[in-house]
């Protein structure tokens, strides 16, 4: 039930007073987190697409961090959420040990973690990104 309050009062949909939420993207509040893992967990479960990223989309802050946001937008995957792990200190340590993976930015879809920006160019580059995305029906047709 806390969980469930929680993923409500820190999911904010876009909307026109949201600064950090914009067309195709969803911004999710961490400042207010008391069990960093059960947060994690709960959001990598109810997002379809979920980026751990430094910055926001809109203004990434780090290279690895824009790559990965250029590759959504190049396959015009819309609607994904995205915590920005620079707000809060212990979400960025435990989002590591969650996936157990070491750097940022760390893509999920549907629940399961697929990688960081080496995997992403990876995948771009033998085209086994976009099978992925297509496969899951998260590319937008406009």
């Amino acid at each position: 039930m806390l969980a469930r309050s929680l993923w409500k009062a820190t999911l904010r949909r876009f909307s026109e007073e949201s600064h950090k939420s914009g067309p195709g993207f969803v911004y999710i509040d961490t400042t207010n987190v008391f069990n960093p893992i059960g947060f994690i967990d709960e959001i990598v479960n109810k997002s379809k697409v979920l980026l751990f990223m430094k910055g926001t989309p809109e203004s990434p802050q780090c290279g690895f961090s824009n790559y990965a946001v250029q590759a959504l937008n190049y396959y015009n995957v819309k609607n994904y959420s995205y915590v920005n792990i620079l707000e809060n200190p212990t979400i960025r340590e435990e989002v590591k040990k969650y996936s157990d993976w070491p750097t940022y930015p760390q893509l999920y879809l549907n629940k399961e973690f697929i990688g960081g920006c080496d995997i992403l160019s990876d995948m771009h580059k033998n085209g086994t990104l976009k099978d992925l995305f297509e496969k899951h029906g998260v590319v937008s047709k406009d």
